[in-house]
């Protein structure tokens, strides 16, 4: 797994981890120093390429970039979107599989909260965006 900072993720929340042979979409909690998830443990010996680990206000995600080379991350905060006009926020609502959200502590559903903002030449790009609950 990648070396994830426990310092910049939510203490406990939601994780989504791609690996290269299924998906990880579990709880999690941080103590003693490290990550503890259930089903962890059977992605032990696989390749993970993308893992979101968030709670309602907080998103931490790492991105592997096969043309980098390297993990790309990001700290997406609620607050930071007190400085971004409303009309350039946009809260979609999707429903997470079945085959993921099998136990009553997983949501059944997640919120995207897409974040715009006008280029030079005055078209909306999407520059970022949070997953929540």
């Amino acid at each position: 797994m990648h070396n994830i900072p426990l310092h910049l993720i939510p203490p406990q929340g939601l994780i989504l981890a791609y690996f290269s042979n299924g998906i990880l979409f579990d709880t999690y909690t941080v103590s003693e120093g490290r990550i503890h998830c259930q089903g962890l443990s059977r992605f032990a010996d696989d390749t993970m390429t993308e893992c979101h680990l968030f709670n309602r206000d907080t998103e931490y995600r790492a991105i592997f970039s096969q043309a980098q080379g390297q993990w790309i991350t990001a700290t997406l905060d609620k607050s930071q979107e007190q400085l971004i006009h409303p009309d350039l926020l946009y809260t979609q609502t999707v429903l997470v599989k079945k085959e993921y959200a099998i136990r009553n502590d997983l949501p059944t559903q997640l919120h995207i909260i897409n974040r715009y903002q006008y280029s030079a030449h005055d078209t909306l790009q999407l520059t970022n965006y949070r997953i929540s609950y």
